[in-house]
């Protein structure tokens, strides 16, 4: 049986899915979902959150900002210490850390306290003490590298050291089980048991994204291989980065920024100074000197300064007018030192035309006036 709603009944059944979108996503986005949000900068030189529209959703009001892990988490700074916001904007790990970085999808993220490097979970618990002198998020395979006594290895999510730390350098492990480390001088490509399966072969190599390509640089260009060894772009860029997770890679080529896809072809031609990688759906980039942001198609979503509110305006003023009365004392004191010292002078120079009066053959008269003359001190 069907209902049949008159066009009142409609425009009110509008009105309450409306208002349950309205109040439901925020407190989906609340309990943990990725809000897919992108920082900005206000005038006055505090950082908040757009979304993919370039709407400010979390006002500007921190010292730094990093981006939203899957959990709904986001590391923010405040008088110096890190500590994590939800999609609302709400504190729910207190700024308390060194530094930090953002969740990974095992739901521990790294912190840095006194030095060391350990992990804590989604409500702010230490699981892992901090001890290491560097440490990484954890990858799909469970191990995150970290470095201990001027080595690297790799741990599980208890601690435990699976791959003992033996390595000049380690990279995190790629979705196909592999992580770049380097041993006697030598780059090359271990699994999960450590066992060397890409023996060096480039100048310079990367961990593998999440496509199963690898950024590598071959006589000073750089191109991408698979998780064989193949070569699967030719080197050829200035510059480039890992694909994102959206499938785009940012390359350089004469000089430009520009991104491609996996099979080497351009996507977003190169054209800007500086460019990013992409992430939740916009890049960061400059063009012509000016700061923003672009979606996967290329288009201007917002610029990364935001305009200054009336409220900024105003506070932006009064520091201006505060920081001139502070200044006032010495800018005042300096101005009277100059105009003392631009009267010394006058008077010197007085001086001296009063002695050339006296004898203008330079006799004795005159050399003893200028003596007294060049006593004069302006300094």
């Amino acid at each position: 049986m069907m209902w049949a709603l008159s066009k009142q009944g409609r425009l009110l059944l509008t009105v309450l899915l409306c208002w349950l979108c309205a109040v439901l996503a925020p407190l989906a986005l609340a309990a943990g979902q990725n809000p897919n949000y992108s920082v900005v900068r206000s005038a006055t030189g505090k950082f908040g959150y757009i979304n993919t529209l370039g709407k400010v959703v979390i006002k500007p009001q921190s010292e730094s900002a990093g981006y939203f892990a899957s959990n709904g988490l986001a590391t923010i700074q405040l008088n110096g210490k890190y500590g994590y916001i939800n999609a609302s904007g709400k504190i729910v790990i207190k700024p308390q850390f060194d530094n930090q970085r953002e969740f990974a999808s095992n739901g521990l993220a790294t912190v840095e306290l006194n030095g060391k490097w350990g992990y804590i979970n989604a409500s702010g618990k230490v699981v892992i003490k901090p001890q290491f002198d560097v440490a990484e998020d954890f990858a799909s395979n469970g191990l995150a590298k970290v470095k201990l006594n001027g080595k690297y290895g790799y741990i599980n999510a208890s601690g435990n050291a699976v791959i003992e730390p033996q390595f000049e350098f380690g990279g995190n492990f790629g979705k196909d089980g592999l992580a770049l480390v380097e041993r006697n001088g030598k780059e090359g490509y271990i699994n999960a048991r450590g066992e060397m399966v890409i023996k060096p072969q480039f100048d310079k190599q990367r961990e593998f994204a999440s496509n199963g390509l690898a950024k590598v640089e071959l006589n000073g260009k750089y191109g991408y291989i698979n998780a064989s060894g193949d070569t699967v772009i030719t080197p050829q860029f200035e510059d480039a980065e890992d694909f994102a997770s959206n499938g785009l890679a940012k390359v350089k080529l004469n000089g430009k920024y520009g991104y491609i896809n996996a099979g080497g072809n351009s996507v977003i031609a190169p054209q800007f100074e500086y460019a990013s990688s992409f992430g939740n759906g916009l890049a960061q980039v400059s063009l012509n000197r000016k700061m923003g942001y672009i979606n996967e198609s290329g288009d201007w979503i917002s610029d990364f300064i935001l305009p200054a509110t009336a409220a900024e305006k105003k506070q932006l003023a009064n520091e201006e007018t505060a920081r001139y009365e502070r200044e006032r004392p010495q800018r005042e004191a300096s101005e009277t030192r100059e105009n003392s010292r631009r009267l010394c002078e006058a008077q010197k120079q007085t001086c001296y035309a009063t002695c050339s009066g006296l004898d203008s053959s330079g006799g004795s008269s005159y050399w003893g006036c200028s003596h007294q003359c060049d006593k004069i001190d302006c300094d």
